[in-house]
């Protein structure tokens, strides 16, 4: 018979074997987890914390630490007194005094003294004296002269300014085609690059033929193309009075309403200049008709301009 107080070795060993294997599991499952999680953190780039003791060089850090900020206090009070002492210093520093000279006070302030001398000089100034003084007779003339140079400069300027091309020579007792460059129109319908335009070349070679029965090229050369301005604006600009007095002009062909009523001093419509034969106040006789760049766009007014030639190599054959 058996004892039923001892166990079989079956039961011991299975009993035993079974607690341990599940304490082994437990283990490796957290030190995979652990090592899953050291990973993981590494990954971050971060770093647990770790806890450690207090040594005796973190003691000395933090007392050095403390009686560092124990002396800024200190510090700065030093700074402090030694600013007060330099500012005591300097309020006592003694002011030298004011030096004497023959009884007059020496100002070391400049401007003052610049003024002073800026008043003395205005009360010494030396009065100026004409050794020649003019008599009320010479002052007379030299007004009247004046008075009369100011007249002459205004009716010149009233009547506006010739100018030439350049390396051109007004050709006295010759024929002037003067022409004003009108707002809003190329600048190259009258002289393109100092010669006469298509236009202005056709129209005077018509007037050559008027006059000779021939056409030359060489007949350009002979008349004066000038531009008319308003103001001076180069040395070869010269006041339509003097220009006409110093070369008088044989006859003149005037281009375009404007250039008619600036050269005449007067206001009249186009129509009414192609009228008649004009003359200016040097008794120098002229004949208006269209402007060139109105003759480029509207070829038909030249058989008016035609009409206008005619009326001029009348007067210029009367003349010759």
């Amino acid at each position: 018979m058996s004892n039923p107080k001892l166990k079989s070795n079956s039961e011991i060993n299975v009993t035993k074997p079974v607690e341990n294997k599940s304490a082994q599991v437990d283990a490796d499952e957290y030190n995979s987890i652990e090592a899953t999680r050291l990973d993981y953190l590494s990954a971050l780039g971060l770093q647990q914390w770790v806890v450690r003791t207090i040594e005796e060089d973190d003691i000395q850090d933090a007392a050095f630490e403390c009686d560092d900020t124990l002396q800024q206090p200190s510090q700065q009070k030093a700074v402090e007194a030694e600013t007060v002492q330099v500012t005591q210093n300097i309020e006592a520093q003694e002011v030298p005094p004011i030096k004497k000279v023959n009884d007059q006070v020496i100002d070391t302030n400049l401007s003052t003294s610049k003024q002073k001398v800026d008043d003395k000089a205005a009360h010494s100034s030396p009065r100026v004296t004409l050794q020649n003084p003019i008599s009320e007779n010479q002052a007379t003339d030299i007004k009247a002269s004046e008075g009369a140079s100011t007249n002459s400069q205004k009716t010149h300027q009233g009547r506006g300014f010739l100018v030439l091309p350049n390396g051109k020579r007004w050709n006295p007792n010759s024929i002037a085609v003067v022409c004003r460059h009108k707002e809003g129109q190329p600048a190259e319908s009258f002289l393109l690059r100092g010669n006469p335009s298509k236009t202005v070349k056709n129209l005077t070679l018509a007037l050559q033929f008027l006059l000779e029965h021939e056409v030359t090229p060489a007949f350009l050369n002979r008349i004066n193309f000038a531009q008319l301005a308003t103001t001076a604006l180069s040395d070869r600009a010269s006041s339509t009075g003097e220009v006409i007095t110093q070369h008088e002009p044989r006859a003149m062909l005037i281009l375009g309403e404007e250039t008619a009523n600036l050269i005449s001093g007067e206001n009249r419509r186009l129509s009414e200049w192609q009228l008649k034969v004009w003359h200016t106040p040097e008794q120098v006789p002229f004949v208006v008709t269209y402007h060139p760049h109105d003759i480029f766009r509207n070829p038909a007014i030249k058989r008016q301009v035609y009409q206008d030639l005619i009326r001029l190599s009348d007067v210029i054959g009367k003349t010759h």
